[in-house]
């Protein structure tokens, strides 16, 4: 029940995206419950990243979100702005792998508190990395690993 649950939660936070063919036909072929939101920027813009249960897969979405006032109801504006599909293993830069490399150099796995795709939109080209967040002296750390 906590898988649908938290697709329905998914979707009707983001009616955008229940919306979206592209987003659709992914989820279709890739189960998932895991996925995380960045906080908006100054121009209502933010990130949505679904990554598929198995780990083969992440979806990412740039969104608008803007509140419209009228005189007489409010309303929202949502749009996606841009989308794509990443496949991380094809990049060299799976989840495991990031963890394996903050491992070597920084953490033990009890200090490791969480670690999540990063999806930067780039005008030419997207990128995916994994932040690694690691807990030491009562502190949490962040480290980024690129793909290759």
């Amino acid at each position: 029940m906590s898988n649908f649950s938290n697709r329905i939660h998914l979707v009707r936070r983001y009616p955008e995206l229940a919306g979206s063919a592209a987003f659709n036909d992914w989820l279709l072929n890739n189960p998932s419950t895991t996925w995380h939101e960045t906080v908006p920027n100054d121009k209502g813009e933010l990130n949505v990243i679904i990554q598929s249960d198995d780990g083969t897969s992440i979806y990412a979405a740039r969104l608008f979100r803007d509140e419209k006032q009228g005189d007489e109801e409010s309303s929202w504006a949502h749009s996606i702005l841009i989308h794509k599909e990443f496949s991380p293993s094809e990049m060299g830069i799976s989840s495991a792998k990031a963890l394996a490399m903050v491992q070597k150099d920084e953490a033990t796995p009890r200090e490791i508190v969480a670690i999540r795709p990063v999806v930067n939109f780039g005008e030419e080209a997207s990128t995916l990395s994994w932040e690694v967040e690691v807990i030491s002296d009562k502190q949490i750390n962040k480290y980024s690993v690129l793909s290759e």
